[in-house]
């Protein structure tokens, strides 16, 4: 019987884009600083970035009482392509919010820096960590396209290009969703749909997926499975709880008590990737202040190798982020989904009555978690149309019990990138 790969995320962000005809307004100019041509471009400054956008967005879209999931990575990719196209002003509103350091022309070098460092992980084959990113964009656009935006996507972002006949809207959804699929073994499906493309108006489709599976460097012994009770509040109510499958064991792992709750840090067979978490004594006040700050605090204070002894569910998360748009818009990006006032020119080359703006971004994401470890997927899409410390050992174990609703994060730690994270109030089984 083949091992069981317990974490599988999945992550998809889709960028649709549209062109529509429209007066077109002129953006206004903005002025970047220089980047001096030696400035090494390295992938722990992207992710203080990303990270820090991360929590910025998490503040957006957290919901008491409920699971959430998402990958900031991805959210963070899909965005990073779309500002590679975007000048003026909507450049700037891009560039703040996401917390982008570098013009459209340079920022995509850290990005570039990014992968590279995350390949390692795929090259030394403990983990599956699997990014692609891909344009499927309408045959009228092969010669209004940018060459220079496209080689951008194909040199940083190892991105493949489609041409595809955005008139055939269910043929084209169709080839967008398995290819889809297929980078995410299955796990995010229907990330665009036939209306989409159709009201597109020969528009583009800038797509971003991240899959991950890996087994954990201690795995859990599935005969120690067992049904307990989970409490679904921070103070273990009695009245409030569900019989849940909780896994067990004991080992040496990074631990720390924090103002906040306790920190756990479990290693996958590759130790440059591990999970985060965070059982708060507070989740709903811990999760509503939780910011770069505070993240940064955690991981200095996980020094510590410990022998604890572990309780942590089996658990699956799904989750679906349909209205972006109205969430970036909150957070200043505005000029990127108006048909007038966007400015994607890099992108393509359209007649002055022409214009590329954001229609539509989905987010979705999948992570699994069982004894043998993790399966993450994710995946986003932007629709555009026209117009080493000594280990401690105690005599006892520390007692870490997961038995109440916690934080995860699935982290990079070479580079201190959050790929993946997340809010587990009420856990659900796996399918069988």
């Amino acid at each position: 019987m083949p091992r069981y790969l317990a974490l599988s995320c999945a992550l998809i962000i889709l960028l649709l884009f549209s062109a529509c005809c429209a007066n077109r307004k002129e953006a206004s100019t903005v002025d970047y600083q220089s980047v001096p041509l030696d400035h090494e471009f390295t992938s722990s400054e992207l992710a203080e970035m990303n990270n820090s956008f991360a929590f910025k967005l998490w503040q957006e879209i957290d919901r008491k009482d409920q699971n959430m999931f998402l990958s900031p990575y991805s959210i963070t990719t899909a965005m990073g392509m779309a500002y590679t196209g975007s000048r003026g002003n909507t450049a700037k509103e891009i560039g703040q919010v996401m917390g982008y350091r570098y013009n459209p022309q340079q920022q995509h070098l850290l990005f570039q820096a990014s992968r590279n460092q995350l390949d390692e992980v795929q090259g030394r084959k403990k983990a599956q960590l699997h990014v692609a990113n891909a344009m499927f964009s309408s045959n009228r656009n092969k010669t209004r396209s940018v060459p220079e935006f496209s080689q951008i996507l194909q040199d940083s972002f190892l991105s493949e290009l489609k041409y595809l006949d955005f008139n055939k809207a269910k043929e084209t959804a169709n080839y967008i969703n398995n290819w889809v699929e297929e980078r995410t073994n299955r796990r995010i499906k229907n990330i665009v749909s036939e209306q989409q493309i159709a009201q597109s108006n020969d528009g583009l489709v800038l797509v971003n997926s991240i899959y991950f599976t890996s087994e954990w460097a201690s795995p859990f012994n599935e005969e120690a499975t067992g049904e307990d009770k989970f409490y679904t509040s921070s103070k273990r109510d009695e009245d409030r709880y569900i019989m849940h499958p909780l896994m067990h064991q004991t080992d040496n792992f990074y631990y720390a008590r924090v103002p906040e709750g306790e920190l756990l840090q479990l290693p996958y067979e590759d130790y440059d990737l591990s999970m985060v978490i965070m059982l708060p004594d507070d989740i709903d006040a811990v999760s509503a202040k939780l910011d770069e700050e505070t993240w940064l605090n955690w991981m200095n204070k996980l020094d510590k190798f410990s022998k604890v002894q572990v309780t942590l569910p089996k658990f699956r998360l799904e989750q679906t982020l349909a209205k972006l748009p109205d969430t970036f818009m909150s957070m200043g990006i505005k000029d990127a989904f108006d048909s007038d006032r966007a400015d994607f020119s890099g992108i393509l080359s359209l007649s002055p009555n022409e214009n590329l703006y954001i229609t539509n971004i989905v987010h979705k994401a999948f992570l699994e978690v069982v004894e043998s470890g993790t399966e993450a997927a994710a995946a986003t899409q932007i629709g555009f149309a026209v117009t080493s410390a000594h280990p401690v050992r105690p005599q006892e174990p520390i007692v870490f019990r997961a038995d109440k609703p916690f934080l995860c994060m699935i982290i990079h730690k070479a580079s201190n990138e959050i790929l993946f994270m997340g809010r587990v109030q009420k856990p659900s089984l796996a399918e069988d």
